[in-house]
């Protein structure tokens, strides 16, 4: 194809349908063997990469990991279990956020178990002249009753 400017040639272009470079380096043994060690190096680079990788994908998820088995811990009644906070990033205020959610659990825990003791003692304490006086009721000697359930008047009736 030629390319004419004002019926001048300035250049030429050829097109072929198929291109042939030889990469044999035969006679160059030095040319072969640096293509060898180019390989060599690649695959050995390739390798450094993928373990770099590894360890930096490690490094990066371990917080994780450790957010997550406190999780689990926790949804299994430890609400002793806290996690290191690493840094301030997203993953830092994370384990802040949870250490704050596992102290905020514990604090209701014990307040609901020191609820339900004070509820326990509380019942058991009514309980016992109620069932002090109702024994002597019921065997057949009165007496003077302080309970206020069991005014005169309000004594229970037995068969």
């Amino acid at each position: 194809m030629l390319a004419l400017a004002s019926c001048v040639i300035v250049g030429l272009l050829l097109l072929s349908a198929s291109v042939y470079i030889d990469v044999s380096w035969k006679g160059y043994p030095l040319f072969a063997s640096i293509g060898y060690h180019l390989c060599v190096i690649a695959v050995v680079i390739g390798a450094l990469a993928i373990l770099a990788a590894a360890m930096v994908s490690r490094m990066l998820t371990s917080p994780l990991t450790q957010l997550t088995a406190a999780a689990q811990a926790l949804a299994r009644g430890n609400f002793d279990q806290r996690v290191a906070v690493r840094g301030s990033d997203e993953v830092g205020q994370m384990a802040v956020a949870f250490n704050s959610m596992a102290e905020d659990l514990q604090r209701s825990e014990q307040q609901r178990r020191q609820a339900l003791a004070d509820i326990a003692h509380e019942l058991r304490n009514p309980l016992s002249p109620i069932t002090t006086a109702l024994a002597v009721l019921r065997r057949g000697r009165l007496m003077t009753v302080t309970c206020p359930i069991l005014r005169p008047g309000r004594l229970p009736r037995f068969p």
